[in-house]
Formats: structure tokens, C-alpha cells, sequence
């Protein structure tokens, strides 16, 4: 057994941009124990370690759970302030959880409250969360992922990327606090020290977190570049070669891309062509699909997080990620209200 603030989260080590609402929705769904599986779902990169990393912390201020934190890599370790024999329990029970069984780490957790976070879990056996699930009553499971489990009982949370400024949007202090650009802007600052934003490079600023499609990884690698580019130029190479300044990037989509069935990927290369954001009802009109049929695919293609969603007014707007509307090569086409 084991005592319940004896083991925290690991501790961030940079201050979480633009996910209020998600954090506060995935706490609140959290807490209580009201969904015991929770899946963070979305393209690699756009922040979903980091989302679960803050719902775990607040939680464990906030009610004192015992947090489980399973990584792949060394940099979030299993536990901290763990004695070495329950350290070495914990990481034996995860590592098996992973691969091969849940029994070790049901007996060490037994009736106590605890999240078990999975990050970027893959494991192919998903039937051992739901016996953890079943021996554990009272402990919840956070995993992120690329794709959801589709186990009973399991909440989707689908994460798209940072909010990137409207084009409409004109006001300095207001494009100052849109998430993407507030993110580019403190990476930047790690490379140019002095760098702020201006009247002058506001245009450009923005356009790079548009060009990024405001994902957080494909942001702090753009900010790497402003060490031997002024906004305007890295801004104009962007446009010319989105794919340039992030390894890999270009790889990762089409990777996401093979996922899609046929139905998915023909909805989205219909879609691929409007410039503007677009409804359920515009995706009918595209495809002369039924409107339960082309709902139920926007909601596929949101998990992939290949769409994301879009504000309009307060109306159900979506759009294509412009990364996957260059790498698609497709003609822009107006539909909507952007």
C-alpha cells in the first residue's frame, strides 16, 4: 500500500498556453472518478503529453490523487518521492501493463484512488486497461494517443492545435494573446532574447503561427529559424516551402493520411479544396453524402486531427489543416464564413 501525496506528477517545466478550457474540461470529467478511461487523442506534436502532464498536476493538488505516470522516454520519469521498493513496484506494473499484464500493479494499487497516465501508449493489448479498470475500482486512466482504444466506457478527447489568429483579426493587443502566436512568440524569445512583437513584424508573426497551423511542435521548431531569419523572410520561405523547417513534418502527415478509410479520405480531399471554414451542411453540399454519414466522418477526421475546429460566431465550423491542404496541393475554393 501507499501513501496517496507521496507520489505527485512529474513536475512541468514550462508554463501550459491556450489549453484553459481543455484542462478544466478533462479535470472536471477526471475528478470524482465521473470517466474512469480517458483518451487524449490528436497529431503527433500537438500537445497532448503536455495537456495530461497539467490534468495530472491539478488533480493531485487539487483532491491529493496518487498519480501513476507511465512514458516511454526517461524525460517524465514513473514516480518521484517513491521508496526504491515501490519505485521499482510501480515501474514493474506499468512496464507490464504495457505489454504483458496488470496483475502486479492492480496488487499495488488494490482500492486506493490513483491516475494511471499512459503516455503515448500503443501497446496492442487494450484489454489490460479494462482489467485494471475492473480490479481497481477506484483508480482512473489517462492515456494520449494518435488513436482512441474504442473500449467500452472510454471518453474521447480529440485535441487539436492552438487557436492561430483570424485573418480578420487586426488589433496588436488582441493577436498578441491568440495562443499560437503568444507560444511562438516565448520560443522565439529562447533564440533572440530581445525579440518582441511590433507593428511592423505583427503580419509576419502571425502568418508564421497560421503556417504552422498553430501546432506546438511545428511552432518551437518555426522559432528556431528567427536565429538567421527576420519574421517577414522565414514568413515568405514558409509560404513557398511549409514542410522546409520542420523534419519530418511532411512524413508525419502522410503517415496520418494512410490511416484514413476511403470514406474519410474522400471527404477530406473534398474538403481540401474550401478556403474558408466550412459546416456540416457545406460538407453535404461537397459531397452529396447523407448528413448523418458526412457528421459522423467530420467527427472521424476531428479525432485524426487532420480537421480542426474553427470559430464562427459561435457556430460548428471546421476547417483543413493548411499543412494538409499543401501537402494535398489542392486549388482553394470559398464556401462559408471564415
Amino acid at each position: 500500500m501507499f501513501a496517496t501525496s507521496a507520489l505527485p506528477p512529474p513536475s512541468p517545466i514550462d508554463a501550459l498556453v491556450g489549453r484553459r478550457a481543455e484542462l478544466a474540461a478533462l479535470a472536471g470529467s477526471l475528478r470524482g472518478g465521473g470517466d474512469r478511461l480517458v483518451t487524449i487523442a490528436g497529431l503527433s506534436g500537438v500537445g497532448k503529453t503536455r495537456l495530461a502532464l497539467e490534468v495530472a498536476v491539478a488533480l493531485h493538488d487539487m483532491d491529493g490523487l496518487a498519480v501513476l505516470w507511465s512514458s516511454p522516454d526517461s524525460l517524465h520519469p514513473t514516480s518521484v518521492r517513491a521508496s526504491a521498493q515501490l519505485g521499482a513496484a510501480l515501474r514493474a506494473g506499468l512496464d507490464a501493463l504495457r505489454g504483458h499484464g496488470a496483475g502486479t500493479l492492480a496488487e499495488v494499487i488494490a482500492d486506493q484512488p490513483a491516475l494511471v497516465v499512459l503516455d503515448a501508449w500503443s501497446a496492442h493489448r487494450p484489454e489490460l486497461v479494462l482489467a485494471l479498470l475492473n480490479d481497481c475500482p477506484r483508480v482512473r486512466v489517462l492515456i494520449t494517443a494518435p488513436d482512441p482504444l474504442r473500449l467500452p466506457g472510454e471518453r474521447v478527447f480529440p485535441l487539436g492545435p492552438l487557436t492561430v489568429p483570424s485573418r480578420r483579426q487586426t488589433d496588436p493587443a488582441e493577436l498578441a494573446r491568440v495562443p499560437s502566436v503568444e507560444l511562438l512568440t516565448r520560443y522565439a524569445r529562447q533564440v533572440r532574447p530581445g525579440f518582441r512583437l511590433t507593428d511592423a513584424n505583427l503580419p509576419a508573426v502571425t502568418g508564421l503561427a497560421r503556417g504552422a497551423d498553430g501546432i506546438p511542435a511545428v511552432l518551437a521548431s518555426v522559432a528556431q529559424w528567427l536565429a538567421v531569419y527576420e519574421p517577414e523572410a522565414l514568413c515568405e520561405q514558409m509560404n513557398d516551402d511549409p514542410f522546409g523547417f520542420f523534419e519530418g513534418l511532411r512524413e508525419r502527415i502522410t503517415a496520418r493520411l494512410d490511416t484514413l478509410d476511403g470514406a474519410e479520405r474522400l471527404l477530406l480531399e473534398r474538403l481540401s479544396v474550401l478556403d474558408s471554414a466550412w459546416s456540416v451542411t457545406d460538407a453535404v453540399s461537397a459531397t452529396g453524402l447523407p448528413p448523418s454519414t458526412c457528421a459522423r466522418l467530420v467527427r472521424a477526421l476531428l479525432v485524426t486531427g487532420l480537421v480542426r475546429p474553427a470559430s464562427a460566431e459561435g457556430r460548428s465550423r471546421f476547417g483543413v489543416l493548411s499543412l494538409v491542404r499543401s501537402l494535398r496541393c489542392a486549388e482553394p475554393a470559398t464556401v462559408g464564413a471564415a
